[in-house]
C-alpha cells in the first residue's frame, strides 16, 4: 500500500485514543508490520504523530488513572436486569434491561501507589530503603579471618597466591585453637557435668 498524508492524522488519533502497537497500527492499516516500520524511516511525520498520539494516551488515560488510584476516587455502580416494560404504544410488554439499583462507591487511597508516587515526585524527600542483616553461620558474628584485603593497586599473581594461602593457613590454625581450648576444657576436672576427666581419690 502506498503511503498517503492523512496517514500520520490516523496514526495519531489511534494512539491517542487506545493503546496501539505497531502491529495494531499494521492491522488497521492492513499492511505488513515492517511497513510501519519502512513508513517510520521515511516518513518522519508519521512517526512524530505516532509518538505524540502514544504520549497522550499514556499521559490523559494511564497517568490520570494510577493519580486516581494513588489518590482514592468515587463512581456509581449501576445494576441493570432484565423485566417486562410496557412501551405505551399499545403492544405486549417487551423484555428490556432496566436500571434496579445505583450504589455509590469509594474507592480509598492506595498507599503503595502513594510510596511510588511521591519516591518518583519527590526523591529528595521519599525514598524506599532496604536493610539487611548479614549473620554467620547459626545466625552467629560473621567470619572474618579468612578474608583477603583488596589491594589499592596492581597485584601479581604469585603475591595474591601467597596471600590467599596465608589466610587459609591462619584460619585453619584459629579452628585448631578453639577446638584444642574446648577439648581442654572438658579434659579439667571438676569440669561441665559429664566431663571424662578423671579424680583422685
Amino acid at each position: 500500500m502506498k503511503y498517503q498524508e492523512d496517514y500520520a492524522r490516523i496514526a495519531y488519533v489511534a494512539c491517542s485514543e487506545a493503546p496501539f502497537t505497531d502491529a495494531k497500527l499494521a492491522t488497521l492499516f492492513n499492511v505488513a508490520k515492517s511497513t510501519i516500520n519502512e513508513w517510520k524511516r521515511e516518513h518522519p511525520e508519521f512517526k512524530k504523530q505516532m509518538q505524540a498520539g502514544k504520549d497522550r494516551f499514556d499521559s490523559e488515560k494511564v497517568e490520570r488513572a494510577f493519580y486516581k488510584r494513588c489518590t482514592g476516587y468515587a463512581f456509581t455502580e449501576i445494576t441493570r436486569e432484565p423485566a417486562m416494560v410496557d412501551t405505551g404504544q399499545g403492544v405486549p410488554l417487551q423484555s428490556r434491561m432496566v436500571v434496579t439499583k445505583r450504589v455509590r462507591k469509594h474507592i480509598t487511597p492506595d498507599a503503595k501507589g502513594c510510596m511510588d508516587w511521591l519516591c518518583n515526585r519527590r526523591p529528595d524527600r521519599w525514598k524506599k530503603l532496604k536493610h539487611v542483616e548479614i549473620s554467620g553461620k547459626d545466625g552467629g558474628p560473621v567470619k572474618t579471618s579468612g578474608l583477603v584485603a583488596v589491594p589499592s593497586g596492581p597485584l601479581s599473581i604469585a603475591e595474591w597466591e601467597r596471600q590467599v594461602k596465608e589466610a587459609i593457613a591462619n584460619d585453619k590454625a584459629a579452628d585448631i585453637d578453639n577446638n584444642g581450648s574446648a577439648d581442654d576444657a572438658m579434659d579439667t576436672p571438676g569440669g561441665s557435668p559429664g566431663s571424662s576427666g578423671s579424680v583422685s581419690r
